[in-house]
This record gives structure tokens, sequence and C-alpha cells, in this order.
């Protein structure tokens, strides 16, 4: 949003009001919500960004989405197939935008490795296996 010419971060929510309000201060963002269903209805509201953990991304998103809401959300696109399928269907019908946040495609190596793609100075691709992750120790009852 900071290199953005055409959008503006209008509100932000979060569970507990006194987060959403020192997050707005900071950023200076003109609306904070403790209730994520308040932020969804505000007419002004164009588009959502979810980060919360993804076990919360199929409600929020669908509710986003039956308030006509476009999406854009963190990884995984959802946890299970159904939910990835009910949520396509709805965008469909009701005409919006529903997609990942893709960051690493952003990563400077990534531009690179492309560039160099596009100019042939690597060769011709011809397959692309990517795996990337965190080495996070097991706790149980974390996500």
């Amino acid at each position: 949003m900071a290199v953005s010419t055409n959008s503006h971060l209008y509100a932000v929510t979060a569970r507990k009001q006194a987060d959403a309000g020192e997050f707005a201060k900071q950023y200076d963002v003109e609306k904070a919500y403790q209730s994520y269903q308040t932020l969804f209805d505000d007419p002004n509201v164009d588009i959502v960004y979810i980060a919360t953990p993804h076990n919360s991304h199929f409600q929020q998103a669908y509710d986003s989405l039956m308030a006509a809401n476009h999406m854009l959300y963190e990884k995984p696109m959802k946890v299970t197939l159904d939910e990835c399928q009910i949520l396509t269907a709805l965008t469909k019908n009701k005409g919006l935008l529903l997609i990942e946040a893709l960051w690493t495609y952003f990563l400077p190596a990534m531009q690179q490795a492309k560039a160099w793609l596009d100019d042939g100075r690597i060769g011709q691709l011809k397959h692309v296996k990517v795996d990337f992750g965190y080495p996070v120790p097991f706790a149980a009852g974390e996500r």
C-alpha cells in the first residue's frame, strides 16, 4: 500500500479493539474495528486482505465475499478442496476477485531469475519445482 498511487488503507480490524486502534494510529488508517463483520459491511471497503491464521480464512473469506468485497488473503488458499470450491463458486457468482497473496513472486531472487529467463541467459525453461518453508519446532496446539 505504501507505493500504491490509486488506493489507500482505509480500515483495519482485530479481535481486540485496542490492537486495531494501535495499528490504525501507527499506519494512519481511518477506521479501526473490533468486528470483522463490521469491516466487511462497511460500504467504503472495496477489497479485504486477510492475514489471520489459515484455519480462520474460510469463514472470514465467505463472510467478506457475501458482503461483496474482493478478497486477497495469505496462503494457503483454503484448508480443504470443498472450501476452495465453495469460495470459487461464490466469487464467480458475485463477479468478485479472490486471490492468494503469493508474495514470493516479488522476491528479488525470483525477479532476477525471471529476467535471466526472459533474456535467454539460462536456457529454456522446462520444469519448475519450488519449496519454501521455515524450520519451526513442533508445538502442540500451535498453528
